[in-house]
């Protein structure tokens, strides 16, 4: 009786190699919205360009109102990209970014 050799597994695709990182700060009134914003509009928003692979958000244990999401792109240019730059938020996005007490963003390659 011959035997088959196992199915070859199939590799992995590559790993992303750019992360965009977002800090927001937000009063506590506020959080609610802007948690409902990102689950409902934003999130899945982003999701759906190509070139983002995965987006996780974290709340800070420190400071009430901090909140970081991170965006892992096939590309660290994505987020720098004219196209990716111009895109229109929407009404409720405006809304919602106005309340932002504070915000930092940056682009990071892997190395």
């Amino acid at each position: 009786m011959k035997v088959s050799p196992p199915p070859p597994i199939s590799s992995p695709s590559p790993r992303p190699s750019g992360l965009l990182v977002v800090r927001v700060d937000v009063a506590r009134a506020d959080e609610e919205e802007l948690n409902r914003w990102y689950e409902e509009e934003h999130l899945p928003e982003r999701l759906a360009v190509p070139g983002i692979r995965a987006a996780t958000r974290y709340r800070s244990v420190e400071v009430p109102g901090r909140y970081l999401a991170l965006y892992e792109t096939d590309d660290p240019g994505l987020p720098l990209s004219e196209a990716y730059m111009r895109r229109a938020p929407t009404a409720w996005g405006i809304r919602v970014m106005a309340r932002w007490t504070g915000m930092d963003r940056s682009v990071w390659e892997r190395i």
